[in-house]
């Protein structure tokens, strides 16, 4: 079946004291107090009523969740001809849905805290490797239009590198290399698309495991995963495998770490974690 795309507009509630600013790099989005939802919270009873016995504060960051895309673009890569294409109910999107899906999120999220984009940029098929570096460059592109580029060009907003299964050809393959000493092929291939949101370390990282960790503010970090490795379709086969692309010691480690320090994580990946999807 050929999906179309879906998105949700999420709210990531996050308990403790509001920051006037976020710590921000090249990949981390900018907060401020106006940008976020505050409500106080009177401990003594549980009920939210805005008054100033409160002995805590509530902080809601806006989350605005895209997924499966499929963008269909012309072979020709031409913008033009990829505008020509057509939407055809239960087959893959052209750039014509994509847009107008973007126009009414901006409508109904004008100025989230995050995009979430949780894989499957390009068209199913067996795709050359042109045809799907273009696919999810131009994907990225076209939502960066709406959500992270001001008028000097300069990007304002996280579009979170996640890939999925339809974003390597063939579809589910991705061969599993050391993190420690090489970039995986399967990833690099398509990574450039993100060279204007995420930092020169952060693409590194990246293009060797193909999970990495955003901070949404202080108190809540965005950690994407590489759920590839771990699919029953995924080739070559990775059953005998511990723990491709050591993804289990980092996410491990991380968690840990934000156990101690009091912070939150929204952990999130392309394949569901349910029995028929995992090994």
């Amino acid at each position: 079946m050929h999906c179309a795309i879906w998105y949700w507009i999420g709210l990531a509630t996050i308990l403790g004291r509001v920051t006037s600013t976020a710590t921000t790099t090249t990949n981390v989005a900018t907060l401020t107090e106006s940008d976020s939802t505050t409500t106080s919270i009177d401990s003594s009873n549980g009920n939210i009523d805005g008054s100033d016995v409160a002995t805590e504060v509530l902080t809601v960051r806006h989350i605005l969740h895209f997924s499966d895309v499929h963008l269909n673009i012309s072979e020709s890569f031409n913008e033009s001809d990829s505008a020509k294409i057509s939407v055809v109910y239960g087959e893959d999107a052209p750039t014509s849905l994509l847009i107008s899906a973007l126009t009414y999120a901006k409508k109904v999220s004008p100025d989230p805290d995050f995009f979430l984009y949780t894989g499957d940029h390009a068209v199913h098929g067996e795709l050359s490797d042109e045809y799907l570096a273009e696919a999810v460059e131009e994907n990225v592109e076209i939502m960066a239009k709406y959500y992270s580029v001001t008028d000097n060009d300069t990007m304002t907003l996280d579009i979170t590198a996640i890939i999925g299964n339809a974003d390597t050809s063939p579809d589910y393959t991705m061969n599993v290399t050391n993190p420690e000493t090489e970039e995986n092929p399967a990833i690099a291939l398509i990574s450039e698309s993100w060279n204007d949101t995420m930092s020169k370390s952060n693409l590194g990282w990246f293009n060797r495991r193909g999970y990495l960790a955003y901070a949404l503010d202080e108190n809540l970090i965005v950690i994407t995963l590489n759920t590839l490795p771990y699919s029953p379709n995924h080739l070559p086969d990775t059953s005998n495998m511990s723990d491709p692309f050591e993804q289990f010691a980092w996410l491990n480690a991380s968690l840990s770490e934000l156990r101690n320090t009091g912070k939150l994580a929204y952990i999130v990946g392309h394949i569901p974690t349910i029995f028929v999807s995992y090994r």
